[in-house]
């Protein structure tokens, strides 16, 4: 019986032992969980923090992204305003370049015109002189074959002067001849005495 009775508190000082360090392994695990529940909570807070943060940040730097945007959009728009104005503004340039270059066409063709009529007016001007030339050359040789008929005609009837002043020289000769041969008549207004002759008879 003694036996049995050591054997009996042997093994209920053991399991006393037992629950001991049952209890033990109880108040550490209940500590670890409150450990654990203390970090997860610490760690959900720090979490929380962080991404509160991080959300702040991100909102920030949205905002201060989109105010860039907006900064570069808007300088951009300005930039492309400023550029579409001056492109505008060579635009106009260029269609008062066009509206130029038609009018100095425009002007071009009215000077190849004039250009050609001033050509056809220097060949009927050619072609007048030369017509002058030429009838300047048939008055000429009208006028040398004038001079030349009128100075033929002019010795013809020199000569014709001549032959005629001869003729009449050499009638003048014979009614000097018939005067002096007995033409009584011929004495008329010579001898007095004779005159009164022939009225007498």
């Amino acid at each position: 019986g003694t036996a049995v009775s050591v054997t009996t508190f042997l093994s209920r000082m053991q399991l006393s032992q037992m629950m001991t360090q049952l209890s033990q392994m109880m108040t550490q695990l209940s500590q670890m969980q409150r450990t654990r529940t203390q970090l997860s909570q610490m760690q959900r807070s720090r979490m929380m923090t962080q991404l509160s943060q991080m959300q702040r940040t991100r909102m920030q730097l949205s905002l201060t992204q989109r105010s860039r945007m907006m900064t570069q959009l808007s300088q951009m728009t300005q930039r492309t305003r400023m550029q579409l104005s001056h492109m505008m503004t060579q635009l106009s340039q260029m269609q008062r370049t066009r509206m130029q270059l038609s009018q100095m066409m425009t002007q071009l063709s009215q000077m190849q015109r004039t250009r050609m009529q001033l050509s056809q007016m220097m060949t009927q001007l050619s072609r007048m002189q030369l017509s002058d030339a030429a009838l300047s050359d048939d008055d000429s040789a009208l006028s040398d074959a004038a001079h030349s008929d009128a100075a033929l005609s002019d010795a013809a009837l020199s000569d014709d002067d001549s032959v005629l002043s001869e003729e009449q020289e050499s009638l003048s000769d014979d009614s000097d001849s018939d005067s002096s041969v007995g033409n009584p008549f011929g004495m008329l207004g010579k001898d007095p005495d004779m005159d009164s002759k022939l009225t007498a008879t």
